[in-house]
């Protein structure tokens, strides 16, 4: 997968504007710009951020000037352009005036979502109509649902895993109750769940696996 410029105006949406850095990859390149006054990050959020193998750049406002940040974000969004005429950007921000230099290049390029303009780093990939398995989790995580429907699939999650977990005392398995709920949430058919046991736990523990979790789903 191809990796995206995340040009991040800090000074509008400071930490926030950083959700969804999770998904960032080593194909990716963030750049934080940023003034005086908004300088600092949590040390937790940084590091994270920085686990996650993408390319970090920052760039300070030199002078304070209305607007300043803006300019040095749409300058630098021609200066990537200008390198690679195919890389995709996404401007984080909740300016709205950031969305002429989206009409911009949509008219040079012919691609309306090759610039994009997005409040986090997810609405960032979401807006750009990425085709990645990242994008698709996205999506899902923002999917509304009923409240009362996803409920009673809760309860019926609580009520399987205390069943796992009785069926399971005394065993071999029995601290592996978390990952063997996983396991089956994840298998729709016997024959998954069977195939699946013996590719996850080998074929000895699988097939005893197997013969545990069938009695309860």
């Amino acid at each position: 997968m191809s990796g995206m410029y995340f040009l991040i105006d800090y000074e509008n949406v400071k930490e926030n504007g950083l959700s969804g850095f999770e998904h960032l990859t080593s194909n990716d390149d963030v750049l934080i710009f940023f003034s005086e006054s908004t300088s600092k990050i949590k040390q937790g959020v940084w590091k994270k951020l920085c686990d996650t193998g993408c390319s970090i750049e920052i760039c300070k406002l030199a002078k304070v000037r209305k607007n300043g940040l803006d300019f040095y974000i749409a300058s630098r969004v021609g200066e990537i352009v200008a390198q690679d005429p195919s890389e995709r950007i996404a401007i984080i921000s909740g300016d709205s005036g950031f969305m002429a230099v989206v009409d911009y290049w949509q008219k040079c390029r012919g691609n309306k979502y090759s610039v994009v303009v997005g409040k986090t780093i997810s609405m960032g990939i979401m807006y750009s109509k990425e085709n990645s398995q990242r994008a698709r989790c996205i999506e899902e995580f923002r999917k509304k649902v009923d409240i009362e429907t996803a409920f009673q699939t809760y309860q019926k999650q609580t009520m399987l895993k205390a069943e796992i977990k009785t069926l399971l005392e005394g065993s071999n398995y029995e601290d592996k109750v978390d990952d063997i709920f996983r396991f089956v949430e994840e298998s729709s058919s016997y024959r998954e769940k069977y195939l699946g046991a013996l590719k996850r736990y080998g074929r000895k523990d699988g097939l005893n696996i197997y013969r545990f979790v069938k009695k309860v789903v």
